[in-house]
């Protein structure tokens, strides 16, 4: 008998993420943009599994143990000994959260081809991986592509969200490196702004009508204000509003992403898939810290609601 299929298969970083509350303490979780889709699919009643190297660490071990209570598979984890699991620090200022994420020297890394096996690429419906984990460095992104061309010959679609939130690069090495997993994608998530950095056009149906023209056939453009507009290849436009005060935006990007593909595999239709993505990180920005303020699927059927920080580990 076949292994059963994943609905989400996620590449990238998994981080453990340590969060400063309003009395000054530090609130432990887990964050890094593979962990928090993983998540978030599986909290909407989907299947996910990581992709990552952690280390050999205690961090690692708690990463590991969480993933097991939420239901992700870790076939596809990699345990590196000669490197540590990356840590992210969100530290309170006058202005909300300042974020520094420790990277140097950490397992995520040392990713490079052959760290997935093809057999798990076609265990899995969607593949996603993002902007993050191409700023990681060539060896990352060049898994990224092998990934991608094994999804294709094994009829999964690849899901890829440029947003390439702190990496320290020029926006045109930037553009150059995103570019070719945009023209991979099946389903590409991407800001406005980012949008209009890598097509120098700042019109959102001229920036969408463009991005269809590379090769996504779905495409889902977030504005600042938090509103989404989802377009399909074959003509369909529709927009699913935002309106709630922002807490904190750490995980929100990832839970509108899982939440959008859990939808998309559970054969739901793209308005609500979109509306759903939009309530789930509603929900997101409403609680202080990443993975732990992604909502499971029953808390959308009442509104957001403002939240202190909480440990998750």
């Amino acid at each position: 008998m076949s292994d059963p299929r994943w609905d989400v298969l996620c590449l990238g970083e998994a981080l453990v993420e340590f969060q400063q509350d309003a009395d000054s303490r530090y609130i432990r979780g887990l964050a890094g943009d593979a962990c928090c889709v993983a998540l978030a699919v599986a909290r909407m009643g989907g299947s996910a599994a990581v992709a990552t190297r952690i280390g050999a660490d205690a961090f690692g071990d708690q990463i590991l143990r969480l993933w097991a209570q939420a239901g992700i598979e870790t076939q596809t984890v990699r345990r590196d000994a000669q490197a540590c699991t990356g840590v992210r620090y969100s530290h309170l200022s006058y202005a909300g959260y300042d974020t520094h994420i420790q990277r140097d020297g950490t397992a995520v890394q040392r990713l490079r081809p052959g760290d997935v096996a093809d057999a798990c690429v076609g265990r899995a419906r969607i593949i996603h991986t993002s902007g993050a984990t191409s700023a990681l460095g060539p060896a990352a992104r060049a898994l990224q592509a092998e990934v991608a061309a094994s999804a294709r010959q094994r009829n999964s679609r690849v899901s890829y969200a440029v947003s390439w939130g702190d990496a320290a690069w020029s926006e045109d090495d930037a553009v150059l490196a995103v570019m070719p997993m945009i023209e991979a994608a099946d389903i590409l998530f991407v800001t406005h702004a980012d949008a209009a950095r890598v097509l120098a056009r700042s019109d959102p149906a001229a920036q969408i009508a463009r991005l269809l023209q590379i090769g996504p056939g779905i495409v889902v453009l977030r504005m600042a204000n938090g509103t989404a507009w989802v377009a399909t290849s074959d003509g369909a436009r529709l927009s699913v509003p935002f309106d709630f005060t922002i807490v904190d935006a750490s995980g929100a990007e990832e839970a509108f992403v899982g939440t959008f593909l859990a939808g998309l595999t559970a054969g739901l239709n793209l308005a609500t898939c979109g509306q759903r993505a939009v309530d789930a990180a509603a929900h997101c920005v409403a609680r202080v810290g990443s993975a732990v303020s992604i909502p499971k699927h029953a808390d959308l059927a009442a509104p957001p609601q403002i939240a202190p920080a909480k440990t998750q580990m």
